[in-house]
């Protein structure tokens, strides 16, 4: 008879008068599964007259008992620690494929400073020196990285139309380098043009690798822009904020239908905010966002770089004793055309003109054109070849401006 091993049996939970801890170990049990496969294959090498088992049988002895001797060569803590690191690599691959099945949660960026905390925007700075000047993170949409330079003379925008793209950089960064030479200004000779195009208005529009490039192309214009011709030179752009609850009075008027006085205005405001906004701040322009009606409304306030315009956003802006909140100017917000004439201006509701299709131009409703459909547009204000309301109408682009 063969003798039987201790625990290779299975004993129901609580059968000896206890939980399941009173269970023999994993270890145990392997260890017993061996000892009993040992002693069962020796059991039948020895019989001779006996019935012998089917080879299947003998077999799955054999097979038990290498399982259980490797099982017992090898420590329960390497299994454990492959196990974890199966469950780490799941976890990662779990997460990896939802980053990229689940869309993002939508965010709304409220200014310049939330752009460029979205963005890996590299340090900026308002100055070519940089040991001088606190970095910032710029907002860095696709305008914050161009250049765009008025040629100023009709000739020489047609004999820049036979340039490519590659000629026109080419061109470019033949003039950096040359006033970087000339006028010794290192931060012209670490920047680079990347591409160019001619514009519809004939202007020329460079862009750079980062916002910092393309500021340190506009702060030295005056050296590198008479280069690409005598009479060019670099078109300035703002950025502007929205800053709440301004006292019409505090700008020295009574009425806020009064023309602001801007040359004081923004003389005062630098020197309330320079510990925050720096010396080199320069503010181009203040005007109401729109007439307001009580004793006090909002004023925009546009910059000539965004440095300045992401600390007011971020700390507000000191006037008249107080700290104001400011908010990013989306300049589109304020462009109103028409969708009768499509003149800007005015609105449908109230306009006396002749309808015009903002599709071709011609003397119907735009909900009538025949051509809607199709890719032969005229632009009713410039008579290009786009609809009225395209953001490649220089009619909308000087709106903005």
């Amino acid at each position: 008879m063969l003798r039987a091993s201790k625990g290779v049996g299975p004993v129901p939970p609580g059968a000896s008068g206890g939980p399941l801890k009173n269970l023999p170990s994993n270890r145990e049990r392997v260890l017993n599964a061996n000892h009993a496969a040992h002693d069962l294959l020796k059991e039948i090498g020895r019989g001779q007259n006996a019935t012998r088992p089917a080879p299947k049988v003998v077999n799955f002895l054999r097979q038990v008992e290498d399982l259980t001797k490797d099982l017992l060569s090898t420590p329960l803590t390497d299994w454990q620690q492959e196990l974890e690191a199966l469950r780490r690599d799941l976890k990662q691959e779990i997460q990896a494929v939802k980053a990229a099945v689940e869309p993002p949660a939508r965010q709304t960026i409220r200014s310049f400073a939330d752009a460029a905390a979205r963005a890996p925007a590299p340090a900026h700075f308002l100055s070519s020196s940089s040991s001088s000047s606190s970095p910032t993170r710029p907002a860095e949409v696709a305008r914050d990285r161009e250049v765009v330079v008025c040629l100023g003379d009709r000739s020489q925008i047609s004999a820049f139309r036979r340039l490519t793209s590659a000629e026109l950089t080419k061109r470019a960064n033949q003039a950096r380098a040359k006033a970087a030479r000339t006028t010794n200004t290192a931060p012209l000779a670490s920047v680079a043009v990347l591409a160019s195009r001619q514009l519809k208005s004939g202007d020329l529009r460079f862009t750079m690798r980062d916002a910092k490039e393309a500021e340190i192309m506009r702060i030295h214009r005056e050296k590198w822009a008479k280069g690409l011709c005598k009479t060019a030179f670099v078109h300035m752009p703002t950025w502007g904020i929205i800053v709440d609850d301004v006292n019409v009075r505090s700008l020295g008027i009574n009425r806020a239908s009064e023309e602001i006085p801007q040359e004081r205005v923004i003389k005062d405001l630098l020197a309330s905010n320079v510990q925050y906004w720096g010396d080199r701040a320069d503010i181009t322009k203040v005007s109401w966002l729109r007439i307001p009606s009580k004793k006090s409304g909002s004023l925009v306030v546009e910059f000539t770089s965004p440095v300045p315009a992401n600390v007011a956003i971020d700390k507000g802006v000191l006037w008249d004793c107080d700290n104001l909140t400011a908010k990013v100017y989306d300049r589109s917000a304020r462009v109103r055309q028409c969708f009768n004439c499509q003149q800007y201006g005015h609105i449908g509701t109230t306009c006396a003109n002749t309808a015009k299709c903002v599709y071709c131009a011609e003397g119907h409703q735009s909900r009538d054109c025949p051509r809607k459909d199709t890719q032969e547009n005229k632009c009713a204000n410039c008579e290009g070849v786009h609809a009225a309301w395209s953001t490649e109408c220089e009619a909308r682009q000087r709106e903005f401006e």
